[in-house]
Formats: C-alpha cells, structure tokens, sequence
C-alpha cells in the first residue's frame, strides 16, 4: 500500500514541480494563437473591441521577451479582456488560419497584409479588419513600451466606439 502511495505521489509532484517550471501550461488565459478571423468578428463587433494581433517568429528573441515582460503580465489584469482581443500570428508557422471571409492563407501570407516587416509587430484593427492605430514596430525593452501599448490600446477602443 505504501509504495503504490508513494508512486502517486511522486507523479503528481513532478506534474506539480512541471508546471511551476513551465507557468504557461498552467495559466490558460496566456496568449492565444489566432486560427480564425471571421470567427472573432462578432465579438469584436457586439463588444466594440478592437484586436490586437501580436506578429512574431518563433525564432525571435525580442519576440520572447515582449511577451516575458509585457504581453503575459498584461494579461493578467482582468480588465483587458474587456477592452481589446489579443492574438499572435507565428509568421513561421506551418498551419494556415482563416481571413475576415473565411478564406484559408498562411500566417505569413497575413503578415504581407498588414505590412509587417519585422519582429514582433503589433497591429490593431476593427471588426472589418482595417488597421485603426498606427502599428507597433519592434521591441527594446524600453520601461515606456508599456505605456506606448496602453495608449495604442485606449486608441484603439476609441476608433471602434466611433460611429
């Protein structure tokens, strides 16, 4: 009895010891991969919200780190949810997603749409998928990039609140 005790506890000490290292697997309301456009549209619509598409590479370390010190913790106030959709766009990924009609195209066939040209960018746009604040290019780990993306976020609510 006790080793079979023993064995269980183990395994739910290492899923344990597993997800303190690796917080991402246990926090889902992390970032979210966007699949489908056109299924967003009726929120953003109904809610007023604009979306923010985080464009990114897998292998991009300024990528890495704009989520690490600002998109993650953004997340974590409640309150943006209310505000803006959040998604990001691997330009390298392998899997297609759907445009605003349904239509299937690569990640990186999107990034040409909007113009991205560099790693990560941060696109806003209203429920017809026209760009509503300028985009945000790059990341130096400024201590004002905060603030540079909640005013391109209040922007953003400000231009989809317009009739």
């Amino acid at each position: 009895m006790l080793t079979s005790n023993s064995g269980y506890l183990r395994y739910w000490l290492f899923i344990l010891i597993f997800l303190i290292i690796n917080p991402s697997l246990a926090d889902e309301k992390g970032l979210v991969e966007l699949d489908n456009l056109q299924a967003l549209q009726a929120d953003m619509q109904t809610n007023d919200k604009p979306l923010m598409l985080v464009f990114r590479a897998s292998y991009c370390r300024y990528c890495r780190q704009l989520e690490k010190d600002e998109l993650l913790p953004l997340l974590q106030d409640t309150t943006v949810r209310d505000r803006v959709i959040i998604r990001t766009v691997t330009l390298d990924a392998e899997h297609n997603l759907r445009d605003w009609q349904g239509a299937e195209l690569s990640p990186k066939q999107l990034g040409k749409q909007y113009q991205v040209s560099i790693t990560p960018t941060l696109v806003f746009l209203n429920s017809q998928g026209k760009e509503v604040v300028e985009p945000i290019k790059g990341y130096n780990g400024s201590e004002f990039f905060g603030a540079y993306l909640e005013n391109a976020i209040v922007q953003a609510q400000q231009a989809v609140k317009q009739p």
